[in-house]
This record gives C-alpha cells, structure tokens and sequence, in this order.
C-alpha cells in the first residue's frame, strides 16, 4: 500500500491545468468588450421601429417563392418506395382471402338455388296418412 500512496502523490497535476491565468492585457480586452448591468438595462429600454405586426415566416417565404419562381412550376414527385415483406405477405394473403370468399359464395349460391328448385317445383300429393282410423281393434 505504501507504493500506491507514493505514485499518486507524485501524479498530482499542476493548477495551470484546471486554472487559466490570464495577462493583464487580456483582462482589459474583457472589460472592454463586456456589457455592464447598467448598459443591459439602457439597451432593453430602447424600443425598435415597427408596426407590431408578427409575420409567419413560412408564409412570408412561400409568397416570396411564388413571385421568384416562373409560374409553370414542376411539383415533386412522390418517392414511391417499396413496400417492406410484412406488407407485401400482407396483400397477398387479402387477396388470397378474397378469393377464397367469393368461391365460397359461388357455393352457397349454387346450394340456395338448388334447394329453391327442389322446393318450389315439388308436386304436392295430398295424401292420407295413418292414424287410430286404420288401427285394428282388439276385442
């Protein structure tokens, strides 16, 4: 342990690298281009020229883009782009579906028209049935 502990005090760093010094000369240049308290203040009660009016600014450059472009301007195209594989499987198996759907109502169709042909052209016989009148009696 006592390796360690001498290692590090000798490591130590000197001020100049987490202090800068400056010169006098560069300290003077500071105080003469920085803005005093009082001087924020007179500036802040200077009012600027205008008519108080706020402009949209994407507004503003729209119209000025109008009367700088030539009137036949040429709209962007679209990027078509392709469209990822869990679409694409997507679509595919809509219409998949959609096939399957119509083919299953060619069925049903086929089944109602079927059963509608049967029913309405079958002959009604009127016949008698059996019951207690024919039953034979047991004396």
């Amino acid at each position: 342990m006592k390796l360690l502990n001498d290692y590090s005090h000798d490591q130590k760093r000197s001020d100049s690298y987490y202090f800068i010094k400056y010169t006098q000369q560069e300290i003077l240049q500071f105080e003469n281009v920085a803005l005093s308290g009082d001087d924020i203040i007179r500036l802040s009660e200077i009012k600027l020229p205008s008519n108080g009016k706020v402009i949209d600014i994407t507004q503003h450059n729209k119209r000025i883009d109008e009367l700088i472009k030539p009137k036949t301007s040429i709209k962007k195209k679209k990027k078509s782009r392709r469209m990822g594989k869990n679409q694409r499987l997507g679509i595919l198996a809509k219409k998949e579906r959609l096939l399957q759907y119509e083919k299953s109502l060619i069925d049903v169709d086929s089944r109602v028209q079927q059963w509608l042909k049967y029913h309405n052209n079958k002959s009604k016989k009127k016949t008698r049935r059996g019951g207690k009148r024919h039953r034979k009696t047991t004396t």
